[in-house]
């Protein structure tokens, strides 16, 4: 791995330009939830480079300017259950205005990001497609009094994707989305406060190009939808004494149907029928997520720390998966998988953590999370790659040891999971689980500061075992990295 990065700095302006390469072989493929292998993968290569510039226009006013390129060669997913050789790049810009003005602290935003992303494998998963997205914002921040603060924010972004394979040559799938909203902080007291937000949003598909024969669509009117939908947050905090705190709160969020799941168009490779078609669904409504949780929170002053403890639950409403319906078509020898809202799911769990410091060079922290998961879905198999059920470890224990002392710092980490499940498909596009054993991990830094910006490190990950299953049918490896950085 290798970063280089260089800054300067005026009395109006300054620029931070950083770029890095890195490089390592692909971990090893143990086969359980990918069928490719381990010599179809790439080694992973990233190539980055990033500017970051400020510019003070005046005592209350600000620019700043960012821009990135960045390059991936790595083996990834393009439906989050499998593993293959996959060739990525990115371009991503933005422009931000800040100013502190008579009528709040106002700011503008203007971004656009692009993704060109090439799968690599047997078709249909041999994938290439380019995705970009320009995004608008503006806001106004201001208080009315000592006790009321409010946030009102305007938002369009557009949305396109395109691919040959997948969409149809030549064709684009989009929307445009409006949005709208505000939020409202109440401080009651010194020792209670509310804060509530509501947002709404106005989402407009669309899709041009030329139509593929297939036997699902027939013209890209049929792709002419929308819909509204609206999400909030409420939350209230309430400081009981100097040592304890409560707080509670709810919010419901909006995940709007993939543009791919929307308008995915590809026929499976065979030679004889029945012939089985891919296909979006442009009628796909929203997948809507409710939170609730309630945390309690203590400063405990022997340790120099504070003890931390939540109560959590998230229904998630309406959710969209690829190929979830299955129906014959009215063409002889056409079969038909389209996507489509597979039900819901619900988890629900407990938080729980712990720091402190044992004097100025020792520091700790350490956390446990239960959480346990059912969905309510469709019996069909096809459906399988959006499982959320068992798919995550039940419980999970963290902790951090620290040590820093002039240019010294160290620092160790360590994990420890139960078993858990992960998707997995075969070529012919069946979905089914493998169980993945639980994990202990233990990962380290030692640095040194030098008085010329210049910082010595090493880190390692995975030490104490070699092999460490993942989700897409590999298996992490053990790591060691020395880096050697300067700021100038």
């Amino acid at each position: 791995m290798l970063h280089f990065t260089v800054e300067s700095a005026s009395d109006n302006a300054s620029i931070r330009i950083s770029s890095s390469v890195e490089k390592f072989d692909e971990f090893q493929n143990v086969s359980k939830t990918s069928f490719y292998k381990k010599s179809t993968f790439q080694d992973y290569l990233n190539r980055k480079v990033m500017a970051d510039s400020l510019i003070t226009i005046s005592d209350k006013t600000e620019l700043r300017v960012e821009g990135s390129y960045d390059t991936v060669d790595s083996n990834d997913s393009p439906t989050s259950y499998f593993a293959q050789p996959v060739d990525k790049t990115f371009w991503a810009g933005k422009v931000s205005l800040t100013s502190d003005t008579s009528l709040g602290l106002v700011e503008a935003n203007i971004y656009n990001n692009n993704a060109s992303i090439q799968f690599f494998g047997p078709s249909p998963f041999a994938i290439k497609g380019v995705n970009n997205v320009t995004v608008m914002q503006l806001q106004d921040l201001f208080k009315l009094g000592t006790q009321h603060s409010f946030r009102l924010q305007t938002e369009y972004r557009h949305n396109t994707i395109n691919s040959d394979v997948a969409l149809g040559k030549g064709a684009d799938i989009f929307y445009d989305l409006v949005a709208a909203g505000g939020m409202w902080n109440w401080a009651l007291t010194p020792n209670f406060e509310l804060t509530n937000s509501l947002r709404a949003d106005h989402l407009m598909l669309g899709r041009d190009g030329l139509m593929p024969n297939n036997v699902v669509f027939s013209s890209n009117d049929q792709f002419d939808q929308s819909f509204n939908a609206y999400s909030s947050n409420n939350s209230a905090v309430w400081k009981v004494t100097n040592l304890d705190s409560f707080r509670i709160s709810y919010g419901r969020g909006v995940q709007s149907p993939s543009l791919f799941n929307l308008g995915v168009q590809n026929q499976l490779p065979g030679t004889t029928p029945p012939f089985v078609t891919i296909a979006g669904n442009p009628n796909l409504m929203p997948t809507i997520v409710t939170n609730y949780e309630t945390g309690y929170d203590r400063v405990i002053e022997p340790i120099d720390g504070k003890f931390h403890a939540a109560v959590f639950y998230k229904k998630t409403k309406g959710i969209n998966a690829l190929g979830a319906t299955a129906y014959a078509s009215s063409t002889p020898g056409y079969y038909i998988k389209q996507s489509g809202d597979v039900g819901n799911s619900e988890t629900g769990g407990v938080e729980l953590g712990l720091d402190g410091k044992i004097n100025k060079y020792w520091s700790w922290d350490t956390s446990y999370i239960f959480q346990s998961t059912l969905d309510h879905f469709s019996a069909t198999s096809s459906d399988l790659n959006t499982h959320y059920e068992n798919t995550l470890p039940r419980h999970t224990l963290k902790a951090h040891l620290g040590y820093k002392n002039g240019p010294w710092e160290t620092d160790a980490y360590g994990e420890v999971a139960s078993h858990y499940d992960a998707t997995y498909s075969n070529t012919t596009g069946v979905f089914q689980l493998a169980r993945l054993e639980g994990y202990h991990t233990v990962s380290g830094r030692v640095a040194y500061l030098f008085d010329n910006n210049v910082t010595v490190s090493l880190f390692g990950s995975d030490l104490t075992q070699a092999r460490v299953e993942n989700g897409y049918g590999l298996e992490n490896e053990r790591r060691v990295y020395l880096s050697l950085s300067k700021k100038f």
